[in-house]
């Protein structure tokens, strides 16, 4: 999940790209995965952290 977490902050690379690049057969099952480890969805992550690099 760290990688997955990385990639977010770096760009506008879709999550469904994320997802795939990283194995997972589906944006849902990846979805899932990051707000359990993560504590959020991979798209508040990625507004969360927009907002600290500005």
């Amino acid at each position: 999940m760290r990688l997955a977490a990385a990639r977010p902050r770096r760009g506008r690379e879709p999550i469904s790209s994320i997802a795939d690049s990283l194995g997972y057969l589906s944006d849902s099952a990846f979805s899932a995965t990051f707000r359990r480890i993560m504590g959020v969805s991979s798209t508040q992550y990625r507004a969360d952290h927009a907002k600290d690099s500005q």
